[in-house]
């Protein structure tokens, strides 16, 4: 089993992404650094197959050290993400989808209440 503390620092690094507007921008629809290969896609499945996020949340989040506040906070994005289908957008229109840009903006209030010490946090 992965160590906790890099469970939550996994699952917030794909927080951090979806709160990235810019990051998304720069890599998803351009692609400019060609040592990266990411897309909308790839940041659910790292999410939500590779971090898996709804057991970290039902069965780590406390041990790893979130308050019930913030396990809360999570679930709601997280929840929120999984509700939204972006699958069948190109990524610019993706990008300007009022919907998705609500998450984003979750995802950036969500950052805020969490570890600092977990993930890198931009704000």
């Amino acid at each position: 089993m992965i160590p906790i503390n890099l469970w939550l620092h996994l699952v917030l690094e794909n927080i951090q992404t979806i709160s990235d507007l810019d990051y998304q921008y720069e890599n998803w629809v351009k692609g400019s650094n060609a040592n990266i290969q990411d897309s909308y896609i790839e940041t659910m499945s790292r999410l939500f197959d590779d971090s898996d996020v709804n057991n970290f949340i039902a069965n780590y989040a406390v041990k790893a050290g979130l308050t019930y506040l913030q396990t809360i906070e999570l679930k709601k994005i997280i929840d929120a993400i999984d509700h939204y289908d972006g699958s069948k957008l190109t990524h610019e229109q993706l990008l300007k989808d009022p919907q998705w840009i609500k998450i984003t903006d979750m995802a950036k209030e969500t950052l805020k209440i969490m570890p600092k010490d977990s993930v890198d946090i931009k704000q």
